[in-house]
């Protein structure tokens, strides 16, 4: 079907009219549409009612089609350099994930990791005697090794399975079902970048001490993320599409750690390394518990560093660095600890003492908590 414009017709003495150029109703139309796009916030213009016939000799010939089509090229080559833009943006941005989640690290010995998930849901997990089926869920895939990325955040996650084990005291810990694990808490760089695709607040990046005798210091991409409330966690979870770890799910991973003695180089607490006295809130925290080790850390080491004080999984940091965010909480007959509010947090610190880095301890807060100690790490279940 040819499209014809509205005819214009001419005075006396240029007699007779003609049809608009093809290309002119094009470019005109495609302006309109890129406009669109371009201002999708921009009330739209009422439309502009049809022109009456003129009998002045301007007509259509004051738009100029060629000025038309020359801006029109202009605006797509404009268009094409800002999605380039954008690819390269997302590519760099990528890059640099994936250098802060798959850091090469010497390893201080053989890595202990537990049985290695299968590639795909119909394979069998491994492990002694009959196993079940695990199905890997879509927010993560197979990178070798035994270990998971999450598609989107990037965390790297190793299988927990399910089971019972028994506790240092004896007592049994039961898992009923087996939990995909970050084997290190979000870092700075995973959180920004969550920041910048959101829009939600950045926390603070500081940690002051001068109050209590030592520096200022502020983080790097490379340390564990702090400052975030149970709120900002779960933001952060949501777009990541992954979880938090139960309390149950943390606990039976934390069995898996060395016992933490009073020698503590090989997890980030509060020891000799200290250039910080502990506040007058915190008087059951002794100088003798500081211990007689030196991480080298006063505040929080990078993530993945401590590789002496991995879990069997290949988990860093579940026992020190930073106290850390679960989701559901254990019953408190099963679990007792410290503190009060319906919220929970596992694991020491680089600001606790050397007694608390052990699987079981807790501390209940509030849900608006928030502090330059504590952190998360993700998990998600099978499928």
């Amino acid at each position: 079907m040819d499209f014809k414009g509205p005819k214009v017709e001419r005075d006396a003495k240029g007699g007779g009219g003609r049809s608009m150029p093809l290309v002119f109703a094009i470019a005109v139309q495609t302006l309109i549409l890129l406009g669109a796009i371009l201002t999708p916030k921009a009330t739209p213009a009422p439309p502009t009612p049809a022109a009456a016939p003129s009998s002045s000799p301007a007509g259509p010939s004051a738009l100029d089609v060629a000025d038309l089509q020359e801006h029109l090229l202009l605006v797509q080559r404009e268009l094409k350099e800002v999605r380039a833009e954008q690819k390269v943006l997302a590519k760099d941005q990528l890059s640099k994930l994936d250098a802060l989640s798959q850091a090469p690290r010497a390893p201080a010995g053989p890595l202990r990791t537990g049985p290695a998930l299968p590639r795909s849901g119909s394979e069998v997990a491994g492990g002694a005697g009959p196993a079940p089926k695990i199905l890997v869920p879509r927010g993560i895939q197979h990178v070798g090794g035994g270990r998971y990325r999450g598609r989107v955040d990037g965390s790297i996650l190793v299988w927990i399975p399910g089971g019972s084990k028994a506790a240092p005291d004896g007592t049994p810990a039961k898992l009923e079902q087996g939990v995909f694990l970050g084997i290190s808490e979000v870092s700075w760089g995973q959180y920004l970048l969550f920041c910048q695709a959101t829009g939600w607040k950045v926390p603070s990046p500081t940690i002051d001490a001068r109050a209590r005798g030592g520096r200022v210091y502020r983080a790097t991409a490379n340390d564990p993320v702090f400052n975030v409330s149970y709120d900002d966690a779960q933001a952060y979870l949501e777009w990541a599409g992954l979880r938090l770890p139960s309390e149950r799910e943390w606990r039976f991973a934390a069995l898996e750690c060395d016992p933490v003695d009073r020698k503590t180089e090989s997890v980030n607490v509060g020891d000799l390394s200290r250039d910080w006295r502990w506040g007058a809130g915190s008087k059951d925290f002794k100088e003798k518990d500081a211990g007689l080790g030196n991480d080298g850390f006063p505040y929080v080491a990078p993530v993945q560093f401590f590789d002496a004080g991995r879990s069997r999984s290949g988990c860093y940091g579940l026992l020190g660095n930073l106290s850390e965010w679960v989701g559901e909480p254990a019953p408190e007959a099963e679990a007792g600890g410290e503190g009060r509010g319906p919220l929970v947090f596992c694991g020491a610190s680089w600001y606790l003492p050397p007694n608390r880095a052990r699987w079981n301890y807790r501390f209940r807060v509030a849900k608006t908590f928030k502090g330059n100690a504590l952190g998360f790490r993700v998990a998600v279940s099978s499928r």
